[in-house]
């Protein structure tokens, strides 16, 4: 089996790269992992990064200066943190990678900021401070997580064999570009639900980011066809962010119908569907995370060498 295409620029052809060759040795905790990849530490880095999405989706369900959404916003803040800083114990006591490391006391550090914030918010309407930096806070929050979900994994390596980035533009700066850009259009969207931003700057990223999904998509299907790692997040993340932009749109009309009927009250079906968009782009955010950490697992710089 070929698992070195690094000479041809076309490799459409090639066989496809295998996810742990047999040249290279199996990591040492994958041989007491029940199931490939999978281990207890892996597990409670999942729950860690769960928690933080449900409070993602709660705040942009929730009014901003409703006391029942602040309460429950505070209680899912402390129960993240209290997991965040088990997380990152457990990460020292397992000897992992030094940045993996360095990712759990980021997180535990953030996440007890974020308790304090919450608590002090619990008492009084929220600032406009709170307002602006509570999600940004919250989606970086989620997406260290979600690194740390993926980099607990017991197969996860670095020193797997590369091909050549051979895609113009590069492969993998259009994944990190496109990542930004789902991080920056999460956090307009956020922004705008508190009411402190309008939606013009969400909408319009979430183009850029669909442009950048799909463009992803292309060149993986034809450039890199051969290597299935690759493709498998790249078509995940493109049919999320087709299908966020499609339930933008939905939400957003749901709420036009809701301001258009003059009632006191929002549409029983607008929180839903703020709730359905929110998961999902958070989602989408993940998706994004996942495949650019795929890039660069799998290719190199086009002409560094191997």
């Amino acid at each position: 089996m070929k698992t070195n295409p690094a000479w041809i620029n076309n490799l459409g052809d090639a066989e496809e790269v295998p996810i742990r060759p047999s040249s290279l040795s199996v990591s040492p905790h994958a041989e007491h992992s029940a199931a490939a990849g999978v281990s207890w530490l892996h597990r409670f880095a999942a729950l860690v990064t769960v928690l933080e999405l449900v409070a993602f989706v709660v705040e942009a369900v929730g009014p901003s200066n409703s006391g029942i959404y602040l309460d429950l916003n505070r209680w899912l803040s402390e129960a993240f943190a209290a997991t965040a800083v088990i997380l990152a114990i457990w990460l020292f006591r397992e000897g992992c990678a030094r940045y993996v490391k360095i990712i759990g006391l980021t997180v535990s550090f953030l996440a007890l900021g974020q308790t304090v914030m919450e608590r002090s918010a619990a008492s009084q309407d929220p600032s406009p401070a709170r307002v602006l930096t509570h999600g940004p806070l919250t989606l970086l929050l989620f997406s260290l997580a979600v690194m740390l979900a993926l980099f607990t994994r017991t197969d996860w390596r670095w020193d797997l064999p590369k091909i050549p980035d051979v895609a113009a533009p590069s492969f993998r700066h259009l994944s990190v570009f496109t990542a930004l850009t789902l991080f920056a259009v999460t956090v307009a969207g956020s922004i705008h639900a508190s009411g402190r931003l309008r939606l013009a700057p969400h909408f319009v990223g979430g183009i850029v980011a669909t442009i950048g999904a799909l463009w992803m998509l292309e060149i993986a299907l034809n450039k890199f066809s051969a290597l299935g790692q690759l493709k498998i997040g790249v078509v995940i993340l493109a049919e999320l962010v087709v299908i966020e932009l499609l339930l933008g749109l939905v939400s957003y009309h749901t709420e036009l119908d809701s301001h258009s009927h003059g009632l006191g009250r929002p549409l029983p079906g607008l929180a839903v569907m703020r709730a359905t968009h929110a998961a999902v782009g958070a989602l989408t955010l993940a998706a994004s995370l996942f495949a650019m950490l795929q890039s660069f697992r799998y290719l190199r710089r086009r002409n560094e060498l191997p």
